[in-house]
Order: structure tokens, then C-alpha cells, then sequence
């Protein structure tokens, strides 16, 4: 006897079923699932007034989690104010050096790996093989961290334009447009505001979590919120125009009140970080200086100044920094490669791009 299989066993289809009487015809041009477009709402089906989600973040709150956590703010102020020292000391190349870091941090936080390297090298305009929508925003994050743009005017510092019509592209209407921008940056300017008497971390810390909630930024965008709140936690230092956050960036995305203590512990230990980063930046200027000092004239600390100065640098910003011929900066700038003090980051013959080998 030959055992018979049912070859629909695994289907979802059996031809051989009889259809239900409670099947429908299926029609293909039938969008069951859309709104039908001639039926109107009267006066009393009008949809209700979305919630404002903004009123859940309570300043009261805030203030209370500040001075619970006094010793965390306390050292947090601590370790950005040692920071901020060192960045005067070593000079405006310092605080780009961090603000590419902090970048790097951002995107990866928000799911899109860019290398340091590659956001260097979008910002000198060279070719980078990345995504070409996270490099526009990654040049965006490094200018506004630097102190572009004015921190008070969100449209502005976004790099918004004025958009009143309705009749936009379904991929542009996800962001809030015209007045109800305006509005939504109008309230959460003087909510934050309203917190005056807590000090600029714990405002920051607010304005992160109530920027989420008042939907000044795409939904899914991570960038924008933290550094407009990485400028405001500067406010107060000498040579920061940001305060950095570093790996930690991932612990605080969505931070509470509740959670300001573990917030003010990623201040500090970003700012920390930060530091032993310079740290070592004036580590290597010092070994590259005695290890160039049997080199005749000047010219190589010129060049070690100019790579301290720019995180990183084509040959022909080396060769105006420095005050060098070219010939004398690519000659340099190889030999200094060989002595592993320099790096070439692109790996091509033309057009290189050099940085310090810390």
C-alpha cells in the first residue's frame, strides 16, 4: 500500500476547499483600509485637540532632582570646568577636536555608524564613502557645537526656512511647519526658560526630555534635541561653546527627572574623557617636538603646532598654518609619517589629508 502525503499541509491555500458564504469579493481597487474620501465630518465629529504631551515634564520636579543630587552636580561643574581650562590652553584646534568626537558619539547613538575620520574628511570637503544624508547632518551638529547659529532662535539654528503651505510632499510634512513651528519653539523657549533658578545642566537635562515632546524634530532624529542642549550646559565657561557627553550619549537619551543623578555622571565623565583626550594631544606634541629636535630650523614644530591646531588638515592648510613652502610641508608631513608622529587619512597619492598619530 503506497502511503499518500498531502502536499497543502504546510500551505495556507488549499484548492480544493469550498469558499465560506461569509467571504467577500475581493476587489483590488477596493482601499477598504483609507478613510472614504466623500464622507465629510459635521460639526460634531470633528476630531478631538491633540494632547499637549509637554505639560508631563514638571519643573518642580527638576528642581527637586537637583538638590537631591547636589554631590553629582557638584563634581559634573567639577569636570567641565577643568575642561574648559585645558581647551584655553591649547587653543581653538582643541575644541574642534571635540566637537568631531562629540559628533561621532551622536550619530552613533542614533543607530548610523560614522567614523571621526569620515566626518573629518566630509568637512574638508573630500570624498567619503558613507552615507551622504548622516554627513549632512553631521556637519550641521560640528558647526552648531562650535557656536554657530543662535541658540535662542531654534528656527535659525536648525536651519529652518518658513514654510506656511499644507500641500507638501508626504516625506516633508513630518516635521511641524510655519506657525505651529513657531509655537512649539515659542513654548519650549519659555518653558525652559522657566527653570532659571536650576543650574544649566539640570536645564539642560529638562530641555533634552521636553524637546522630544514637543516635536521640534523628526520623530526619529537623536541629533538635533542633544545639541541644542549640549550648547546650553556651555553656558557660563570661558572657551566651551558645548559640553560633551562622549560614549555616555547612549545612557541618556531619554532621561527623566528621576534619572538626573546618572545624567549629571555622564556630564562628568564625558567631560573627563575629554580631557585625558587633549591630555594626550599635549603628550604627543611634546614627544613629537624632542623627537624632530635634530631636524635643522624651525619648521617642524611649525608643523606640529599646525596639526594640534586642526584635528585634521589637507597639506595646503599645513603649508598656510605652518608659513612653509609646500614642497617643505609634504616633505615633512612624510617624514613625520615614517617616524609614526603623522598619519595620512585618506590613503590616496593626491589631494591627502593629515592628522596627529596620538
Amino acid at each position: 500500500m503506497v502511503k499518500r502525503t498531502n502536499s497543502y499541509k504546510n500551505s495556507f491555500e488549499d484548492p480544493e476547499s469550498l469558499p465560506s458564504p461569509y467571504d467577500r469579493e475581493e476587489d483590488p481597487d477596493d482601499l477598504w483600509f483609507l478613510p472614504d474620501p466623500e464622507y465629510e465630518l459635521d460639526g460634531q465629529e470633528t476630531p478631538l485637540p491633540k494632547a499637549n504631551a509637554t505639560s508631563l515634564v514638571r519643573p518642580d520636579e527638576w528642581i527637586a532632582a537637583q538638590g537631591k543630587h547636589a554631590p553629582e552636580l557638584a563634581r559634573a561643574a567639577l569636570a567641565v570646568g577643568q575642561l574648559d581650562m585645558l581647551v584655553a590652553q591649547i587653543g581653538p584646534g582643541a575644541l574642534e577636536r571635540l566637537a568631531l568626537r562629540e559628533v561621532e558619539a551622536l550619530v552613533w547613538a542614533a543607530g548610523t555608524p560614522v567614523s571621526v575620520e569620515e566626518i573629518g574628511r566630509d568637512q574638508l570637503q573630500a570624498r567619503a564613502t558613507t552615507d551622504l544624508g548622516a554627513l549632512q547632518q553631521t556637519r550641521w551638529a560640528v558647526r552648531r557645537l562650535m557656536g554657530e547659529g543662535p541658540a535662542e532662535y531654534l528656527r535659525a539654528f536648525l536651519g529652518l526656512h518658513r514654510v506656511e503651505t499644507s500641500d507638501l510632499a508626504h516625506g516633508l510634512r513630518a516635521r511641524i511647519t510655519g506657525e505651529m513651528f513657531d509655537e512649539a519653539a515659542a513654548e519650549f523657549q519659555t518653558r525652559v526658560a522657566g527653570l532659571t533658578e536650576a543650574h544649566a545642566f539640570t536645564r539642560a537635562a529638562f530641555a533634552r526630555n521636553l524637546w522630544r515632546l514637543s516635536e521640534l524634530s523628526l520623530e526619529e532624529d537623536q541629533i538635533e534635541g542633544p545639541v541644542w542642549a549640549a550648547r546650553l550646559m556651555a553656558q557660563g565657561c570661558q572657551t566651551l561653546t558645548f559640553v560633551p557627553l562622549g560614549q555616555g550619549a547612549r545612557q541618556v537619551q531619554s532621561a527623566g527627572a528621576r534619572q538626573l543623578g546618572a545624567y549629571l555622571n555622564v556630564i562628568e565623565s564625558g567631560a573627563t574623557a575629554a580631557r585625558v583626550e587633549l591630555q594626550r594631544l599635549t603628550v604627543w606634541r611634546d614627544r613629537a617636538r624632542e623627537h624632530t629636535n635634530f631636524i635643522r630650523g624651525n619648521n617642524p614644530a611649525r608643523i606640529i603646532d599646525a596639526l594640534v591646531v586642526k584635528p585634521m588638515a589637507t597639506t595646503e592648510m599645513i603649508e598656510k598654518a605652518a608659513g612653509v613652502s609646500r614642497d617643505t610641508a609634504e616633505r615633512l608631513l612624510a617624514r613625520m609619517a615614517d617616524m609614526d608622529l603623522a598619519r595620512e587619512v585618506t590613503g590616496a597619492s593626491r589631494f591627502r589629508i593629515w592628522s596627529a598619530k596620538i
